[in-house]
């Protein structure tokens, strides 16, 4: 068994520092990392062999009596520990490429079969960043049903700081908000992204974001999407391209018309490395990998898909391929769109929670080609389904926590307009105790007024009596005059 000899600093003079390079998959070449997966050559074995970089060696040093140049990339591969110096990094390793999949609307859940699958690519090492569902899986607040930080907006900045990799995978309302995000950014230093849905390409809300000169996108969107809303194939291929800058030559739609929001998982599987694959390319070369895109169209159209792919060949140009049969005998010519937007789309949890049951259902469903499915297919299929419901059932499990706070609240609600009411009921027959009151007090009054008008008779009958005397010469004083008899009888009495 091969053992590491201990590392020992060589006393010889300083030797210019070279960086380890590899080739990408796809035609992109980097430096070295440590953790990074690759393919190193063994010319014993005469083949490749697959491995990791344990470290990149900084300084000259001696393993046993090997020496090891500084630069030099540290590996350890299937056949024991290996030392490739930086002049010969490029001939004698292969690097796999850095995927960074923004999980929030990816379909890490209901996919995670073909993220697993292509995971253990030897071409791919994957990352996945963030996840569905945490506090910050939200729009922000400039959208209808947006909200402050933490949203995807700040979740988009904490992707930046972790590192992009050499391509980005999203999907759904991570293309609607965290690329753009990453473009507001970085420009056209974003690496090469393959977004779900097209998000990117709709009509988006809140601060306006230039979409990059030279900014690599593939678009993977489905005619049975909601993001489609009403219109039609032709005209929302058409829209899609109209968000595409007239400058920009590396940007390709491909659109499926029966994916829906989330991809069937043999569509994804069919289609995600290959896209992977043309994104890396075109960023290497700077020209659209036509060769690729169309042998794309040929494994779709095999495998029983329709639809069509579009590229821009060159600046402003763009090339359709069509793929497999319509049937319905429509004419697939692009119509001119009016200068209206597509309205904005926005993806609530109920709509997310319908698109994750069709997937579950449409799982099961393998679209016609030639021949029989194999048992590996339908098992293959079958899991995704059941990945499919369990995830849905998760998403209805928060769906129905969030509308038992809403109970809750409505609960509290009531009891608060109970004990309102009580003292609405309380101040009523205050009120109305009050009202009686000063209904007996109107009628004691009524009486008081009846007794006085019997005053006013008696006092005309008396005046009446007694208007001889006054006559013969007996003066009454002003007293006896104005006052009301009964205060005049008690006069006389007192007299």
């Amino acid at each position: 068994k091969r053992r590491e000899s201990t590392f020992t600093s060589m006393a010889m003079a300083a030797v210019p520092r070279t960086t380890a390079m590899a080739p990408v998959a796809g035609g992109l070449s980097r430096a070295l990392r440590k953790g990074d997966k690759v393919q190193a050559w063994s010319g014993t074995e005469k083949q490749w062999l697959d491995g990791s970089i344990e470290d990149i060696i900084e300084e000259p040093c001696s393993v046993g009596a090997m020496a090891v140049q500084a630069g030099s990339a540290k590996v350890q591969c299937t056949k024991g520990l290996r030392f490739i110096p930086p002049d010969r990094s490029k001939s004698l390793l292969r690097l796999a490429a850095s995927v960074v999949v923004v999980a929030p609307g990816a379909g890490t859940g209901i996919n995670s079969e073909v993220y697993k699958a292509l995971g253990e690519d030897r071409r791919f090492k994957v990352k996945a960043v963030g996840k569905k569902g945490e506090a910050y899986d939200r729009y922000p607040e400039y959208w209808e049903h947006g909200a402050p930080a933490p949203n995807l907006e700040t979740f988009a900045a904490d992707v930046l700081d972790h590192g992009l990799g050499d391509v980005l995978v999203l999907g759904s309302r991570g293309g609607q908000v965290v690329l753009p995000c990453l473009w507001r950014k970085l420009g056209s230093k974003v690496p090469p992204a393959v977004v779900i849905n097209g998000g990117c390409a709709m009509n988006l809300p809140g601060p306006a974001v230039s979409w990059p000169l030279g900014a690599v996108t593939l678009l993977l969107m489905g005619g049975e999407d909601f993001f489609k809303g009403k219109l039609s194939s032709a005209d929302y291929i058409a829209s899609s391209k109209k968000k595409v800058p007239a400058g920009n030559s590396s940007t390709a739609i491909v659109y499926v018309r029966q994916m829906q929001h989330m991809p069937q998982r043999v569509l994804l599987s069919t289609v995600l490395d290959q896209l992977l694959l043309a994104a890396l390319a075109w960023k290497a070369s700077g020209r659209a990998p036509e060769a690729q895109l169309s042998a794309l169209c040929t494994k779709l159209e095999g495998d029983g898909w329709t639809g069509t792919l579009a590229f821009t060949a060159s600046p402003g140009v763009w090339k359709d391929l069509n793929f497999g049969k319509v049937g319905s005998g429509k004419s697939q010519k692009l119509t001119a769109l009016a200068d209206e937007p597509t309205p904005t789309v926005e993806v609530t949890r109920e709509a997310e929670l319908r698109a994750l049951w069709q997937a579950a259902a449409a799982d099961v469903v393998i679209p016609t080609r030639l021949g029989a499915p194999s048992s590996k297919e339908l098992a293959l299929s079958a899991a995704a389904a059941a990945n499919g419901h369990r995830e849905a059932a998760a998403q209805a499990r928060q769906i129905a926590q969030v509308q038992a706070s809403k109970a809750q609240g409505l609960e509290a609600e009531i009891v608060r307009r109970e004990e309102e009411l009580r003292e609405l009921r309380q101040k009523l027959a205050e009120v109305r105790k009050e009202e009686l009151r000063l209904v007996d007090l109107a009628e004691a009054q009524d009486a008081e007024a009846v007794a006085a008008e019997a005053d006013v008779e008696e006092a005309v009958i008396w005046s009446a009596e007694n208007s001889t005397s006054v006559s013969s010469g007996m003066h009454a004083t002003p007293q006896d005059v104005i006052q009301p008899l009964g205060a005049r009888v008690l006069v006389a009495s007192h007299h």
